[in-house]
């Protein structure tokens, strides 16, 4: 099991509960208002939270730049919200991001998916469909939003 520190902070460890892959979803709908909105919401707060310096020191992370009007925060994005805007990004609605930016995001999910080195083995049925409707273990989208939510470092009046 993977053992993340935020993942044991927010309380977003891997479920005990499966859920299933699917092939294709509402969100992969080709250029479809619906599929847009679904990907806009699942990035509510755009993945920012404020740390605690004193806290993050403790558990080995870097310090970050403080949070304007409280220097004892500092401000963090949350890695899989980095990762859904790189998606965001290469799926580009609309195609207006900078080559270099999709460079850049394109590497930066290489490099998570490399890090996370996901071992599940897919099943295949020779349709070039692996994994459709199989089973897998997974963390709770939803129980990190709220936690990144409840953590984001601005107000709404900023």
């Amino acid at each position: 099991m993977c053992r993340s520190l935020i993942a044991r902070v927010a309380g977003v460890e891997r479920t005990s509960q499966l859920q299933t892959l699917h092939w294709t979803t509402e969100y992969s709908e080709f250029n479809s208002t619906a599929a847009d909105n679904l990907w806009k919401e699942l990035r509510p707060a755009f993945g920012l939270v404020a740390l605690d310096h004193d806290w993050a020191s403790k558990h080995g992370l870097p310090r970050s730049q403080d949070l304007q009007g409280d220097r004892s925060k500092g401000i963090y994005m949350i890695d899989a919200y980095h990762q859904m805007h790189c998606l965001e990004v290469v799926r580009g609605v609309p195609q207006s991001t900078p080559f270099e930016h999709k460079f850049h995001c394109l590497d930066s999910l290489r490099q998570s998916v490399m890090c996370r080195a996901d071992d599940t083995p897919l099943y295949t049925l020779g349709d070039f469909r692996s994994g459709d409707g199989q089973l897998r273990s997974c963390r709770d989208w939803k129980l990190l939003s709220r936690w990144a939510s409840e953590r984001f470092p601005f107000s709404s009046s900023e």
